[in-house]
């Protein structure tokens, strides 16, 4: 009964928000809170298999080389295994005969599947394999509380789903909701996002006593998706400060035919980072 109560007001929130109309849900000041105590800063990735390009094995690296114990989660063989990783079999949280692709071959959907599950099951930290980390564990171990993070687009914030941070989680809660309706959502049905950023948005809006600290844009999506890649190897360009985690929006690579293996200049965002990282 609660998942189909879940399901009508979930798909009545589909609408665009003003930013306005967000801002009581989003972190006033991105600064990281201490209430409660935690030592789950585990990070967890998922490659269903195959090559790692040079952008995916520079994001995963970032973490590993910032001090966080990172999972790799596949279930086919990974031929270039980045250091300093613990590999895992996904099979131990999902079948995979429930793996599934959209109809531009994308493994989007089920990654949003998988990312409720591994959550719900052990906690931790959830990044896509786009999102360089910026910050070091010392320092991001100063947050104690769960939070999501937020991405804006023509003047309109909404919830994406590429960093999640979940140390303590609950049966009933948040992210144990989104995986039980991505769960039941037939993959035949689902266009791109809607149990991603879809879902986690229309979550918060309709359930926000349930809703973590959702932090602003520029903690992990500072550039717009329209804007990427060019942003981030073009020479000269900068983050901000509060930036701790940089989304690369990968699926815009594809559709501009980048090439994730290739060199950038030294002065552009992935030229620096790749020297810090690779």
């Amino acid at each position: 009964m609660l998942l189909k109560e879940l399901a009508k007001t979930i798909f009545k929130a589909l609408k665009p928000l003003k930013t306005t109309d967000f801002d009581d849900l989003l972190s006033v000041a991105d600064t990281l809170q201490e209430d409660t105590k935690t030592d789950n800063y585990q990070v967890h990735f998922l490659w269903v298999e195959g090559t790692l390009s040079t952008l995916e094995l520079l994001c995963i690296n970032s973490f590993a080389k910032n001090g966080f114990d990172v999972i790799l989660w596949h279930y086919g063989d990974i031929t270039n295994p980045p250091e300093n990783v613990s590999l895992k079999d996904g099979r131990e949280l999902i079948n995979e005969d429930r793996i599934f692709t959209y109809s531009n071959g994308s493994l989007a959907g089920f990654a949003d599947l998988f990312r409720y599950k591994v959550l719900s099951v052990y906690g931790g930290i959830w990044a896509d394999t786009d999102v360089i980390c910026l910050t070091s564990k010392k320092q991001f171990s100063q947050n104690k509380q769960p939070i999501l993070v937020s991405e804006k687009l023509n003047g309109i914030i909404k919830v994406n789903n590429n960093f999640i941070f979940w140390p303590n989680p609950i049966k009933g809660d948040f992210i144990d909701l989104a995986y039980s309706f991505s769960d039941a959502f037939l993959p035949d049905k689902q266009y791109w996002g809607d149990c991603g950023p879809k879902l986690l948005h229309s979550l918060a809006i309709n359930y926000p006593h349930l809703t973590p600290r959702i932090m602003s844009p520029s903690f992990c999506n500072p550039f717009e998706h329209t804007k990427c890649p060019s942003i981030l190897i073009t020479p000269n360009t900068k983050i901000a400060e509060s930036t701790l985690f940089l989304h690369c929006y990968n699926e815009t690579w594809r559709r501009n035919k980048v090439d994730k293996n290739a060199s950038f200049p030294e002065s552009s965002i992935i030229g620096r980072l790749s020297k810090l990282y690779l």
